[in-house]
């Protein structure tokens, strides 16, 4: 099935302002139970990112989940990013989703970018999500390797582990 995952459509409003408008279709493509059931489920959210100064960037978002029989969820996150010396860098984010017919929902993360060379870093991600009523919360590690290339391209590669 070919399909469009992701648009996003970012202006520069002032020097240190980015804002967004963005539709994501990647629920549609990755969860296995709404590729079986010839599902959809759509996300529109804009958005905007604040480079403070050259140690701390914010990112925040709100949106709306278009979901299957007719329902809607709203969505909100956040992102945090605090540049190190030695081009480290700590991250931390969260996300939470609402509806009136669905549970609540939350997650929050955290990682920590290491360079290891000049094209090569490790970025491990501790996430932590909770669904409202679900029996506890679920766990999750990934472990992002990060390969950078001369003229500025990139390659990551993520390894998760949990459930």
């Amino acid at each position: 099935r070919f399909s469009l995952r992701t648009v996003q459509l970012t202006g520069q409003i002032a020097r240190n302002l980015r804002m967004f408008l963005k539709y994501d279709n990647s629920l549609t493509l990755d969860l296995a139970s709404l590729v079986r059931a010839n599902q959809e489920a759509q996300a529109f959210s804009g958005g905007a990112v604040v480079t403070w100064n050259s140690k701390l960037i914010s990112r925040v978002e709100y949106g709306m989940r278009l979901l299957p029989d007719n329902i809607t969820q709203q969505v909100f996150s956040g992102e945090q990013v605090v540049f190190l010396p030695n081009n480290m860098s700590l991250k931390g984010g969260g996300f939470y989703g609402w509806s009136s017919t669905i549970p609540k929902e939350w997650l929050v993360y955290g990682s920590v970018r290491v360079p290891l060379t000049r094209w090569y870093a490790l970025e491990p991600y501790y996430f932590l999500s909770k669904v409202e009523g679900a029996p506890s919360t679920e766990n999750r590690f990934m472990l992002n390797n990060q390969f950078r290339f001369p003229k500025g391209y990139e390659v990551n590669l993520g390894l998760l582990f949990g459930k």
